[in-house]
């Protein structure tokens, strides 16, 4: 290679390096690690060794921000064996490389290697700075934190290093009074963690007014020290205790959850930190028999939905929108302040950003409050209230119960309301919930992709493990002796459908309609391939799925209005050209499929559709025709809208899911991936959006927030009710699927009742018996209004 193109490929390589900063420090994290990816393939000509370790140290800040640890590992681990090999190369550079392993190494849970790297980041530090050093201090701080967590072997020696560390920071003069409060804090934890339970507290309070003088009350580092105190308290059985702490920190977040944060996607990240705090205290509100315990676990769950959902009605309507640029600029500037780093400020400068903080958030109260005194109707927060249970009871409808779920871990709060609005609670713990979920996902979604790529058992197998979790595992792993191979789905759901539905009461188990309100785990899975009383739910009860309570009633609203207006039916886009499409397009990976051609064909002669105004097929299935048909207000004319198409899942990024159309080949907005963030400013009008596509509904939980990616985009473009799939359906048992269920709704049923009878269709081998099989038709699920 010449020097020239040399030249010329280091250059494309900064510039790529640059633009990915600008988009991590925008939160657009997966377009950032994509730039990144393929300025990193190109890189290995590059004899530019810093410029390859900015691109890899960058690639590895992304996967941390986008919380896959396992993939920052390898990069860490590999720039750390370069400057270990070379020791002319920086030994601060390879000081902070081995933090950050011990960091990535720590958030897979991997105590034991973390605390490895850690003692080498002390020996180093201890080095360079002293013992007393403040960055020794800090090293040793993080030592002593994964050693606590490293099992009680080490949490020994966890507590004496914190100690160490807290009497260290003490004498230092003067006293760095905010890494005393981390070091109270950090030692009460592990204290806590010991069952010191007395001592553990006494530390946190001393942090907690430290905190509280200095930062304030409502600051995220004195929220933390506030929660872990309420956690204290309830490991030492003050209930009451917990309840009143866990109720102020309530208050303090609600004032702070929207002033410190500027983007959606900020404020969704701050909250999920903050969402277990609900949880806890929806716990203790069911363990006390109160009802409050229904509007605690609703204000863990999509908060970010629930306002854009109503604000995006309100700013439909409210015609003339000045204001909305101050409103941008103010919170870009708030944002700017809220994601500085703050970690080398002292107390001072730390103090004055948070003063800086304050008056930017003031800014933004005064234009959000500028706009909204011009429509009344814009909400920009949701605040935390009681559930109105009547308008919960009117959008629930006769004759239907509703279980609503909150998951910590392994434990399950479930509380439910019956036809007849009584209300009730039960506790339950479902060993290894995460792992047992996904492992019965697999085996029921395995029959319909056996032979495929997407097969969950091409290479893998699911066990028994002997304390009642069931868990996948590559086939070659090493499995431990008491771990039994699992070959039948039943043993599984049956753990499963003990854990979630064996306390509910015989008026909700009988009952024929349930709205199922999820949490983590639980949101993968369909809840009528469970059993009750020895019999599939799908043969006779209704289920569909609401992500929130608030939602609940919001969408219902929703889908009254859309009753009022007038225009077309439906509109159906789909089986684009993707045997047309130009050589090198990205779009050359999805192959055509006869089955959604068949269904695009067998829709239009049902509503007798027109070509090119509501059916929109082949080269004219493109995501520049629906971008055309958003600007002209006409998606909002359509109360059915179908795409019958691909789906793509973007394991980095939720917001970059994806339904695939036609790409026009010139504009890179318009590239044929229609994805979750773009769907999002859409506007339509919509009772039913059908996704007609393979695993449409899979998308990342949030705490906070609920499933992301196209699930939470449908909602905020004005759907009332989305149908989405789970899992890859087959494509010709999908199309028969579809017409079954349109059928049915055709000749009068709602969506939810279609969907019922189309699987109790299935289940009974009517459609075939093939497809009697859950892994054909459990998939999809409806999502909404019911």
């Amino acid at each position: 290679m010449s020097a020239s193109d040399m030249g010329t490929l280091r250059l494309t390589a900064e510039a790529g390096l640059r633009l990915a900063k600008a988009l991590n420090a925008l939160g657009q994290y997966g377009e950032a690690l994509d730039i990144l990816s393929d300025a990193r393939a190109r890189s290995p000509q590059i004899r530019d060794t810093p410029l390859v370790h900015d691109l890899d140290v960058t690639r590895a800040v992304l996967y941390r921000e986008l919380n896959r640890p396992a993939d920052a590992e390898p990069i860490y681990r590999a720039l750390i064996a370069i400057y270990d090999a070379d020791p002319t190369l920086s030994r601060a550079n390879r000081v902070t490389l081995l933090n950050n392993l011990a960091e990535v190494e720590a958030a897979q849970r991997h105590f034991a290697d973390a605390t490895k790297a850690q003692r080498d980041v002390v020996a180093e530090r201890t080095r360079m700075f002293g013992e007393s050093g403040l960055e020794t201090l800090s090293a040793k701080s993080a030592l002593a934190a994964y050693l606590s967590n490293d099992g009680s072997a080490a949490l020994a020696e966890g507590i004496s290093l914190h100690r160490q560390v807290l009497t260290a920071r003490r004498a230092l003069s003067p006293p760095n009074e905010l890494a005393v409060a981390a070091s109270l804090h950090n030692l009460g934890t592990s204290l806590d963690q010991a069952g010191e339970y007395h001592e553990a507290k006494e530390k946190v309070l001393e942090a907690v007014a430290i905190r509280s003088r200095m930062l304030g009350p409502d600051h995220p580092d004195t929220i933390l020290s506030r929660r872990e105190l309420a956690g204290i308290m309830m490991s030492a059985g003050d209930l009451a205790g917990a309840r009143e702490t866990y109720a102020s920190l309530i208050t303090s977040m609600e004032r702070t959850r929207v002033r410190a944060t500027a983007t959606e996607e900020q404020r969704r990240s701050y909250f999920s930190q903050s969402a277990q705090t609900y949880k806890l205290m929806a716990f203790l509100e069911a363990q006390a028999g109160r009802n409050s315990a229904f509007a605690y676990a609703d204000a863990a769950r999509s908060r970010t939905l629930l306002e854009l959902t109503t604000s995006s009605e309100a700013l439909r309507s409210a015609g003339d929108l000045t204001g909305t640029e101050e409103l941008g600029a103010a919170r870009r500037a708030l944002g700017r302040l809220a994601t500085a780093d703050t970690s080398q400020m002292n107390d001072a400068d730390r103090m004055q950003h948070a003063v800086a903080i304050d008056a930017a958030a003031a800014r933004v109260g005064h234009a959000e409050a500028a706009l909204q005194s011009q429509h009344p109707q814009l909400q920009f927060s949701s605040k935390f209230q009681p559930i109105d249970r009547s308008r919960l009871r009117l959008a629930m409808g006769d004759g239907s119960a509703l279980l609503d779920y909150i998951v910590l871990g392994d434990r399950v709060l479930l509380l439910w309301i019956s036809p007849d609005g009584t209300m009730g609670s039960a506790n339950s713990a479902i060993p290894g919930l995460a792992e047992t979920a996904r492992s019965y996902v697999a085996m029921l979604s395995a029959p319909a992709l056996a032979g495929t790529a997407a097969d969950p058992l091409a290479d893998r197998a699911v066990f028994a493990w002997k304390d009642g979790s069931f868990r996948l595992r590559r086939i070659d792993e090493a499995i431990p002796d008491d771990a039994e191979l699992v070959n039948d789905v039943g043993p599984i759901r049956d753990a499963l459908a003990h854990g979630l539905l064996s306390d509910l009461p015989p008026e909700v188990q009988k009952s024929t309609r349930w709205i199922v309100v999820p949490d983590g785990p639980l949101a993968a899975i369909p809840f009528d391939t469970l059993f009750v009383n020895g019999a599939p739910i799908a043969a006779r009860t209704v289920v569909s799925y609401a992500p929130s309570l608030g939602l609940l009633i919001d969408l219902t609203d929703r889908l009254k209005a859309h009753q009022s207006l007038r225009g077309d039916a439906v509109m159906v886009i789909g089986a684009p050209a993707f045997d047309r499409v130009p050589a090198g397009s990205p779009l050359q990976a999805w192959s055509a499929l006869p089955g959604s051609k068949t269904e695009v064909s067998d829709l239009a002669r049902r509503y007798r559709l027109t070509p090119g105004k509501t059916v929109f097929t082949g080269t004219d299935a493109t995501e520049a025709r629906l971008r055309q048909l958003d600007e002209h207000g006409a998606l909002m004319r359509y109360k059915l809208i179908i795409f019958s198409t691909h789906a793509v899942v973007d394991p980095a990024s939720s917001e970059r899911n994806a339904i695939i159309l036609m790409g026009d080949g010139q504009h890179p907005d318009s590239d044929g991936f229609v994805r979750a963030s773009e769907l999002m400013s859409l506007r339509t009008s919509a009772d039913l959006i059908v996704v007609s596509a393979c695993e449409s509904g899979v998308g990342d939980w949030l705490d906070g927030e609920g499933a992301m990616g196209l699930p939470f985009a449908l909602f905020a473009s004005g759907s009332a009710r989305t149908l989405l799939t789970h899992w890859s359906v087959g494509d010709q048992s999908s199309a028969t699927f579809m017409m079954r269920f349109l059928d049915k709704m055709d000749h009068g049923a709602s969506a939810a009742i279609a969907l019922q009878q189309t699987k109790a269709d299935f289940l009974a081998g009517r459609m075939g018996e093939k497809w009697s099989a859950p892994a054909y038709w459990a998939a999809f699920s409806l999502f909404g209004a019911p």
